[in-house]
C-alpha cells in the first residue's frame, strides 16, 4: 500500500498542480500572476455555472415542495451524478489507467502491477470526486435550507458524496478492463476501439434526448415547469430510483434506522464492488494495460508497384499525417469528432421521436433566416473543435520531428489548419441535409447557410489555434491530458462561442435597426465573416510561423 501511495502522490503533484493545469512554466512574480489569472477566469466561468446550477435546484425544490415530495430532488440529484459518473468514468478509466503514455515507465520500475493499479484509480477517484462533489454539495446546502437538515443530515450528505463516485468508477473499470483484454487481441484494435467509444457515445445520446423527450411533455416554462414535470410524470421519475441509486438518497434524506440500514446497504455494495474489481481487473491489469504499447502486426503487403517515384506536396502529406494520428487514438477522435454524433443524432431525432414542433415550425421561416441559422449552428459547433484548437499540443515529445521536417514552419502552419478547418465539414454536411430535406427549406438556402457555415468555422479554427501555437502543451503523459486537460482547448472553445455571438448580434442589429432588405443584410454578414476568417487565416499563419520557429524540441 506504501508504493501505491507513493505513486499516487507523484501522479497528483504532476497532474493537479497549478502549473500543470495552466500550462505556464516558469517560476517569478510574472509566472504566477499568469497563473492567478487564469484561475480566476476558470472560477468566473465555474461561478457562472454553478449559479445557474444553483437556480434550477431552487426552483426544482420549490415545485417539489409544493408537491409534497421533497425527497424526489435529491432521488433525481443522485441519480444524476452516479450516471454521469459511470459514464464519463469509461472514457476516464481508460485514457488514465489504460491508454496512459507512463505505463511502459510505470512497469520498468521495482513496483507491483497492483500497486501501479490501485495508485491510478486513486487519481481517477479523486478527480470524479471534485466533480462530485460540486454537484451534489450545492444540492444538499439548499435541499437542507429549504427542506430543513440537521447536523447528521449534512453528515451523512458528506458520507454518501464521498462513497458515491465508487461504484460507477468499479463498474466503468470492469467494463474497459474486459474490453481493453478482448480487443487487445485483435488485429485491428485502434480502429474497434474508437468505433465502440463512438457508439457507447451515440447511445449515451439517445438516451439523453430520449429521457429528455420523455419527462418533457409539459409546455410550461418558469417555476411552472417543475410543477408540471412533478405533476404528469411522477410515476417516471419514481421508477428512476432503483437501488443503489435509492439507497443512497435514502441514506441522505432519511431519518433514524432508514438511513442507517440504507447507508449500510451502500457501504456494502461498494465493498463488494471493490473486491471483485481489485481480484478481477487488478488480475488482468497488467496484460491489458500493455496491449496497446504493442505494435500491431501489419498484414497488409505493399507491392512494388505502389512506388510510382511522384511525391506528394509537403502540405498534403501532413494533412494525411495529422487524420491518421486522430483516428488511430480513440480518445483523440471521440473528443475531436463527437460534434459530428451530437449533429446527426439531434437532427434525426425529432424525426423518429414524431415530434413535430421543430419541423413545423421552420418551413414557415424565410430562405435568409434559414440560412443564418443553420451558418450559427455550425458555428457553434465548429467552436467545440478541440481537435484543431490542441493541433500543436498533441504532438507532445515528437515535437522534435516538427523542428527536423524540411518544410517550412509556414507551410506546417497550413496544414494544420487545413486539417482543423475540415473537421467542422462532418457536422457542416449532415445540418445542411437536414434543412433541405427534413425541414423543407429551398437548397439555394441551405447551400448559402453551409457556405457561411464553414466561413464562420475558418474563422473560429484560425483564431482558436493562435493560442495552442503560442503556448502548446507538449508535456503530458496520458492522451486525455493533451486533448481534455488542455487550458488552449477550453480557451478555444471561449473564443469560438464569443465569435459567434458576436457576429450573431451584430447581424441582429443590422437587421432589425437599419431597415435593409434581408438578402442585403445576407451578403453584408457574408461579407464580414469572410473578411474576419481572411483576418484569422492571415494571423494563424504568421503568428505560427513565429512560433514554431520560437519554440523548443
Amino acid at each position: 500500500m506504501s508504493e501505491a501511495w507513493l505513486l499516487f502522490r507523484v501522479q497528483l503533484r504532476s497532474r493537479f498542480s497549478l502549473k500543470e493545469l495552466s500550462g505556464i512554466n516558469g517560476s517569478g512574480s510574472k509566472a504566477s500572476a499568469k497563473r492567478a489569472g487564469m484561475l480566476l477566469l476558470i472560477l468566473i466561468g465555474f461561478g457562472s455555472i454553478l449559479l445557474m446550477y444553483c437556480m434550477i435546484l431552487i426552483g426544482m425544490m420549490r415545485a417539489a415542495i409544493d408537491f409534497g415530495y421533497p425527497e424526489l430532488v435529491m432521488d433525481l440529484v443522485v441519480l444524476v451524478s452516479m450516471a454521469m459518473c459511470a459514464v464519463f468514468g469509461i472514457f476516464i478509466v481508460m485514457s488514465n489507467i489504460y491508454l496512459a503514455k507512463d505505463t511502459a515507465l510505470l512497469y520498468s520500475l521495482p513496483v507491483r502491477s497492483k500497486s501501479i493499479f490501485i495508485s491510478k484509480f486513486m487519481l481517477v477517484y479523486l478527480s470524479e470526486l471534485l466533480v462530485n462533489l460540486s454537484f451534489m454539495l450545492p444540492a444538499v446546502i439548499i435541499y437542507g435550507s429549504m427542506a430543513g437538515g440537521s447536523a447528521a443530515f449534512y453528515l451523512r450528505a458528506l458520507y454518501v458524496a464521498l462513497l458515491m463516485p465508487v461504484i460507477p468508477l468499479l463498474a466503468a473499470l470492469l467494463l474497459d478492463s474486459i474490453l481493453m483484454l478482448v480487443v487487445g487481441r485483435l488485429r485491428k484494435r485502434e480502429l474497434i476501439t474508437t468505433v465502440g467509444s463512438f457508439v457507447i457515445l451515440a447511445a449515451i445520446l439517445v438516451g439523453q434526448f430520449v429521457l429528455n423527450s420523455t419527462l418533457a411533455s409539459s409546455e410550461s416554462s418558469g417555476e411552472d415547469f417543475f410543477a408540471n414535470l412533478f405533476n404528469t410524470s411522477w410515476t417516471k421519475l419514481q421508477t428512476l430510483s432503483v437501488p443503489p441509486v435509492s439507497w443512497a438518497s435514502k441514506g441522505i434524506v432519511g431519518g433514524g434506522y432508514t438511513s442507517l440500514f440504507t447507508l449500510v446497504l451502500f457501504t456494502i455494495t461498494a465493498l463488494i464492488f471493490y473486491i471483485i474489481v481489485y481480484y478481477a481487473a487488478g488480475a488482468i491489469y497488467r496484460r491489458a494495460a500493455v496491449y496497446h504499447l504493442e505494435a500491431a502486426k501489419r498484414y497488409k503487403k505493399t507491392a512494388v508497384t505502389e512506388f510510382s517515384g511522384q511525391s506528394q506536396g509537403a502540405v498534403r502529406a501532413m494533412y494525411k499525417k495529422e487524420w491518421k494520428i486522430l483516428l488511430r487514438s480513440s480518445i483523440y477522435a471521440t473528443n475531436s469528432l463527437t460534434g459530428a454524433v451530437i449533429a446527426v443524432i439531434a437532427v434525426l431525432f425529432p424525426v423518429f421521436s414524431g415530434d413535430g414542433g421543430l419541423i413545423s415550425m421552420l418551413p414557415e421561416i424565410d430562405a435568409w433566416t434559414a440560412s443564418l441559422i443553420l451558418a450559427c449552428a455550425i458555428g457553434l459547433f465548429s467552436s467545440l473543435n478541440p481537435g484543431a484548437t490542441t493541433a500543436v499540443s498533441r504532438e507532445g515529445k515528437a515535437f522534435w520531428l516538427v523542428k527536423a521536417l524540411p518544410v517550412s514552419y509556414r507551410r506546417q502552419t497550413l496544414a494544420k489548419l487545413v486539417f482543423g478547418s475540415v473537421i467542422p465539414v462532418l457536422w457542416a454536411l449532415p445540418l445542411a441535409v437536414a434543412v433541405i430535406f427534413i425541414f423543407r427549406a429551398p437548397i439555394a438556402a441551405a447551400i448559402f447557410g453551409f457556405l457561411l457555415g464553414m466561413a464562420v468555422s475558418v474563422a473560429i479554427t484560425a483564431l482558436g489555434m493562435v493560442f495552442d501555437f503560442i503556448k502548446p502543451k507538449l508535456s503530458w503523459t496520458n492522451e486525455a491530458e493533451a486533448i481534455k486537460q488542455n487550458m488552449n482547448a477550453l480557451i478555444g472553445m471561449v473564443v469560438g462561442a464569443a465569435e459567434v455571438c458576436i457576429l450573431g448580434f451584430a447581424g441582429y442589429l443590422l437587421i432589425t435597426k437599419t431597415g435593409l432588405a434581408m438578402w442585403a443584410a445576407c451578403v453584408l454578414i457574408a461579407a464580414a465573416t469572410v473578411a474576419l476568417a481572411a483576418v484569422s487565416v492571415w494571423m494563424l499563419l504568421r503568428v505560427g510561423e513565429k512560433a514554431l520557429d520560437r519554440l523548443e524540441a
